[in-house]
């Protein structure tokens, strides 16, 4: 089970995945189980092959004492304390729902967020220099943190698969959609990252001091080595 704790004080939540039944990447699973959380939170998983329709049942589930909602992927790799640095930086700039960095397991290994303003794919080199949260139109669910005000006034369906056009036509983004209409904002944190796994392989973006991005490739016995970002040709 995940490592209870209880300072920073931080009320209980319930972290939320959806799988097939069948592990796909034992790392996730061993990173769940060292996962840093507050006291009495739970985990729920959803078994099946209809995405959306899990994740609206896993919403429609929630326990009444659960105040945060923490969304992970079966294949991504994460540290412990992600979770806990997510709820106290969404504790101290008030934020109703933030994501980790996350890159794509595909090369070229971009970005899964959207620009707010011209909703298109928000590259790394995008971001600003500054350590502070940064507003966006949507990402990928995987890391997501979302506040449970922001999940009760949603309401069913949280989920939707086939919206909007071919750049944002997944669930996640209609979950982001139906964040926005309720009159919240989603922001990235571009202090803190989790890994997407091809293969047992841990790739996550990385930032040097300098302000240069490059993707990091990490294997489970510590090798690892990066690569300059290189801005898609979309």
């Amino acid at each position: 089970m995940p490592v209870p704790y209880l300072k920073p004080a931080h009320e209980p939540g319930e972290i939320v995945y959806c799988t097939t039944g069948y592990a796909r990447c034992e790392s996730f699973y061993n990173s769940l189980m060292l996962l840093e959380v507050p006291h009495g939170t739970q985990i729920a998983k959803s078994v099946g092959t209809g995405l959306a329709s899990m994740m609206n049942g896993l919403m429609h589930g929630l326990r009444a004492e659960s105040r945060w909602v923490f969304i992970l992927g079966d294949d991504h790799e994460f540290r412990p304390d992600v979770l806990k640095r997510l709820l106290m930086r969404a504790e101290l700039y008030h934020l109703p729902c933030v994501v980790p960095l996350v890159c794509r397991k595909v090369p070229p290994f971009e970005s899964v967020l959207f620009d707010l303003k011209t909703t298109k794919p928000l590259e790394f080199q995008d971001l600003p220099s500054g350590d502070d949260p940064v507003e966006i139109h949507a990402a990928g669910t995987a890391g997501m943190l979302v506040q449970r005000n922001v999940i009760d006034k949603i309401g069913f369906p949280w989920f939707r698969m086939a919206f909007g056009g071919p750049d944002l036509s997944d669930e996640d983004v209609y979950f982001c959609h139906r964040i926005r209409e309720a009159g919240f904002s989603i922001y990235v944190d571009p202090t803190i990252s989790m890994s997407h796994i091809p293969a047992e392989v841990y790739v996550s973006p990385k930032r040097w001091p300098n302000g240069e991005w490059s993707v990091e490739f990490r294997w489970a016995d510590g090798r690892s080595f990066a690569i300059p970002s290189q801005r898609p040709q979309r």
